[in-house]
């Protein structure tokens, strides 16, 4: 039987998230289920149902999750530089360390599949689009003249190809049995490629 009396709707929705984080960054996000959620907090699956419409709403709330937690090691990675380029450098660190450091939470937020019909909330594309354009603003400044908005998209599409394809061990079939290495290759090409 759950207790249901032990918490506001708030305090068992924060608890439902925070014990699926911890399920995912332990074993991976093919291996969560309401079940689960519910018998480690002690609470009926019913009672998870209450208060999110399905796995996938749940996942969406441990992705905002992640994707705070990225952009503070981002800012804060950043905030240790000067030069532009440089902080651009430490962002794309950042993003590959988390790949390293917590590959299940990394991998959630870039290859969990929701539904087609499911219908994100805005504050979730909100999140994306602040780390998205987090990079941005760091382009911006180092090269005021740029295309900023296609140059962030490559920027990212380096990023986050290399570090996918090292996270999976795919690297090693084009020559590069170093992910690091290839990244910062990418990125002396990069940022020599901005121009004030």
């Amino acid at each position: 039987m759950g207790r249901r009396s032990e918490h506001s709707k708030e305090e068992l929705a924060t608890l439902i998230v925070d014990q699926a984080f911890n399920l995912i960054e332990e074993h991976g996000y093919n291996q969560l289920s309401t079940r689960k959620i519910a018998a480690n907090i002690g609470y009926t699956v019913g009672m998870l149902y209450n208060l999110f419409t399905s796995i996938d709403d749940v996942i969406v709330h441990v992705n905002g999750r992640i994707l705070d937690m990225l952009l503070q090691e981002m800012s804060s990675a950043a905030a240790q530089h000067k030069d532009p380029k440089e902080k651009l450098r430490a962002i794309a660190w950042a993003y590959y360390g988390l790949s390293e450091s917590r590959f299940h939470l990394w991998s959630t937020l870039f290859e969990y599949r929701f539904p087609d019909d499911m219908r994100l909330p805005g504050w979730y594309s909100d999140k994306i689009r602040i780390v998205y354009e987090f990079a941005g603003a760091i382009i911006k400044e180092a090269s005021p003249k740029e295309d900023h908005i296609t140059t962030t998209a490559l920027f990212w599409s380096g990023v986050h190809g290399i570090t996918s394809l090292m996270s999976h061990g795919k690297l090693s079939r084009v020559g590069f049995a170093n992910g690091g290495q290839l990244m910062s290759s990418f990125l002396d090409k990069f940022c020599s490629s901005l121009k004030k």
